[in-house]
């Protein structure tokens, strides 16, 4: 199965694959086809590269030579969506906001000027919970030679608001969700200073 070059850079690298599965929750796995394993109607196939701890699947599309694949995110609760144009810029972007999903929660229904206020908060609780965040970060991004994102956020926006050509039903016939949620910052108490 044909996969992104830099997928095979950092399943050859048991580092980089432990500090993205741990830190990042981001388990890469050997590529499938997601039709073979989820009980799920798709219009275009997609392949599963890695997965997240909640059961969660990040894919390329079959269709499209793997190095310019972009990267569609299928959660365990029925949501989807486009979170990068391709592996190399969302390997970019979850190493600059490894907490990429809780921005997108709490994005008032996808506003970026909500996500933007979400980010302090989200880097302290980062820290808080894993102190050597930072020196994760920079073994990954040098390990694979991510480019520096001026402003993952604004990047991670793009992406998800651009949509997916891929539609996805539940076999009961109900449609997967976009990845935006419609909370907002006020909406957690811990946040409230």
């Amino acid at each position: 199965m044909n996969v992104p070059s830099i997928y095979k850079r950092l399943a050859e690298n048991p580092d980089v694959v432990d500090v993205l599965g741990w830190t990042f929750d981001f388990e890469i796995r050997e590529p499938y086809l997601l039709s073979n394993d989820w009980p799920i109607l798709l219009s275009e196939e997609l392949i599963v590269l890695a997965e997240d701890g909640s059961g969660g699947a990040y894919t390329i599309l079959h269709n499209v030579a793997p190095d310019n694949s972009s990267v569609v995110f299928l959660s365990s609760e029925g949501q989807v969506g486009q979170v990068a144009e391709d592996l190399t810029e969302f390997l970019a972007v979850m190493v600059a906001l490894p907490y990429w999903r809780d921005l997108l929660k709490f994005s008032a229904g996808g506003k970026l000027e909500e996500m933007r206020k979400a980010v302090p908060f989200l880097e302290e609780e980062t820290l808080e919970d894993e102190p050597e965040i930072l020196s994760k970060k920079k073994l990954v991004s040098k390990s694979l030679k991510l480019p520096t994102l001026t402003d993952p956020v604004q990047v991670l926006f793009n992406s998800v608001k651009s949509g997916t050509a891929v539609k996805i039903k539940a076999t009961d016939g109900s449609s997967y969700e976009g990845l935006f949620s419609t909370f907002c910052v006020s909406d957690n108490r811990q946040w409230q200073h």
